[in-house]
């Protein structure tokens, strides 16, 4: 799907088309390669904590990272 780059200001803003409307008012976002990846910082956080409490479950499960 292609959606419009628009100026706000002196950044750049991304249209968000409905069918990927977003529940959170704050996103967190990082340049992958090519690509812009877009993230629910509650949901980043849900995850490594999770993560954090298999550590150490299994001899191969990698450490936490920072």
């Amino acid at each position: 799907m292609r959606t419009k780059v628009i100026r706000s200001g002196n950044s750049q803003a991304i249209r968000i088309p409905s069918a990927y409307r977003l529940k959170v008012r704050e996103v967190e976002i990082k340049q992958d390669g090519a690509r812009l990846v877009i993230s629910d910082p509650r949901e980043l956080a849900h995850r490594r904590r999770a993560l954090r409490r298999l550590w150490g479950s299994a001899p191969d499960f990698p450490p936490p990272r920072p």
